[in-house]
């Protein structure tokens, strides 16, 4: 069975249709998330739906986030990972800023990480609205 979601365009707002199936056959193990708000405007647009992991065989450990964007128009934002080791310590890699990315009204979108090394056994992700 496919599920149709409709998402009507207002004026110049873009938005997304989604066609997905309805008992996917495919069966993540969904983690729970805590959150910490400090952007309510952003919270309001950007819904986290589901984090789910998987490690390589090499040991890596792999994180898809999949979001949605709750408005019709268009939403730019950043965002930027921390990993952690088995300790809860973070785990040193070299300064790589923020990654830029936009999502259209309605679209489901997924991130997906790979942690830099097999020691990294958690994660932190920080969504911010860009600067510029």
């Amino acid at each position: 069975m496919v599920v149709w979601i409709w998402v009507a365009a207002v004026g110049c707002q873009t938005t997304v249709n989604t066609v997905e199936l309805a008992q996917p056959s495919a069966q993540a193990q969904e983690l729970a998330i805590k959150k910490t708000q400090t952007d309510p405007s952003l919270n309001q647009r950007i819904k986290v739906l589901r984090v789910i992991t998987s490690t390589s065989p090499g040991g890596y450990l792999n994180v898809q986030v999949d979001l949605r964007n709750a408005s019709r128009s268009l939403v730019r934002y950043t965002y930027k990972v921390e990993w952690f080791d088995e300790k809860g310590f973070l785990i040193q890699t070299p300064a790589a800023g923020a990654i830029p990315r936009q999502i259209e009204g309605g679209e489901i979108q997924s991130i997906v990480l790979t942690a830099p090394t097999p020691l990294a056994k958690d994660f932190r992700i920080k969504f911010q609205e860009p600067t510029n």
